[in-house]
């Protein structure tokens, strides 16, 4: 892979600049090369920062114009490495000209010719349709969890009958795993790393073969949402429990929401947890309802668990139940021992979001 390296800076830095001298040794010869013949890399002025002279990790020394010369001062407060004096000339830095990499990704991938159009901030970009008008191109060029997993969920909600995306991510790094499991080639949104996309032949950056298609690991739902049976709830796909917010109404409801979606209020009766025999919630529900009044955690007296070995039965059997309901395979609960309490990997709020907004408003 000749341009991981390129593609690895690129997403872990909010602006790609790199001192000229140093880019051959960072990216490789072949990938600097290639980019700067396509002008994906540019010169761009004298370098305004330069590596640590001992080589810390996280420290850059910062670069102090003087005239032609230029002063490579140390970038910790304790100033621990000695300023060095460079010829300006001799030290210039190339920078990333984004416009030039779209430009070449939308002409590497058929959607050459039409305006990229940004759906939020520093987010996703769209390059265009592939001709036929089958499937459309994204780009997200510094992906970070679980923003892209949660606008993934949204994509593949939108994506219906003959309609097919791809999203195209520097490399996998930023990615959660079960991203890749799931939205695999051939699937109606597909996922692809340019590092493995791209190669270099010659001087020229061009398609790379096709890997082998293998089917996803995890199974891909055809309808636009997961309908869960006897829910009032329909789960975007590629949610999982860190995005979910389940928070306390009263004691015969919660709100469900995923990230910043609107809520829909569930009783006991919607989400099953409610004894049919004795016509009233189960235990199950009063220990949902502990976790919310919890932020996330009940202890064993909380819910008058005799012993450690009830509240693990208890917390075992509503991780099953709520499995089934969310359509997930991790338990979302834990039992810590030495504490005798339960923690939730979903979030779990004691009051909902309208509510904590109208009361931070109160004078």
């Amino acid at each position: 892979m000749p341009l991981h390296d390129f593609f690895s800076q690129l997403e872990s830095r909010p602006e790609l600049t790199f001192p000229s001298r140093l880019l051959a040794a960072a990216i490789g010869p072949e990938a600097e090369g290639s980019l700067c013949q396509a002008h994906v890399l540019e010169p761009k002025g004298p370098a305004t920062w330069y590596p640590c002279a001992r080589r810390f990790r996280g420290c850059r020394r910062t670069v102090a114009v003087d005239g032609e010369q230029l002063h490579l001062v140390c970038g910790r407060p304790s100033g621990d490495c000695p300023t060095e004096i460079e010829p300006a000339s001799d030290l210039g830095q190339h920078a990333l000209d984004e416009a030039a990499l779209l430009r070449l990704l939308q002409q590497l991938f058929g959607v050459a010719g039409q305006s990229p159009r940004a759906e939020g901030r520093g987010e996703p970009l769209r390059l265009g349709r592939e001709p036929g008008g089958c499937r459309e191109v994204w780009l997200w060029l510094r992906p970070h969890e679980p923003l892209f997993a949660m606008w993934l969920g949204d994509l593949e909600s939108r994506t219906q009958g003959d309609r097919r995306a791809l999203v195209l991510v520097p490399t996998s790094q930023r990615i959660y795993q079960h991203t890749f499991q799931r939205n695999g080639p051939g699937q109606p949104v597909e996922v692809l790393c340019l590092d493995r996309a791209l190669a270099i032949d010659g001087l020229a950056i061009v398609r790379a073969p096709p890997p082998a298609a293998r089917p996803a690991r995890v199974p891909w739902s055809h309808g636009a949402y997961v309908e869960r049976r006897g829910v009032r709830l329909r789960v975007p796909a590629g949610v999982r429990w860190p995005h979910i917010f389940i928070e306390y109404v009263n004691g015969d409801t919660v709100a469900v929401r995923f990230g910043v979606s609107s809520s829909v209020r569930l009783s006991a009766a919607d989400l099953g947890l409610r004894s049919e025999m004795e016509g009233k919630s189960s235990p199950l529900w009063d220990l949902l309802i502990a976790l919310c009044l919890g932020n996330g955690k009940c202890s064993r007296a909380a819910i008058s668990a005799p012993n450690v070995g009830v509240l693990r039965t208890r917390a075992t059997r509503l991780s099953k139940h709520l499995c089934a309901v969310f359509g997930l395979e991790e338990p979302p609960l834990h039992v810590h021992k030495r504490t005798q309490t339960v923690h939730a990997d979903f979030l779990a709020r004691p009051e909902t979001r309208r509510s904590s907004t109208r009361r931070d408003r109160l004078p």
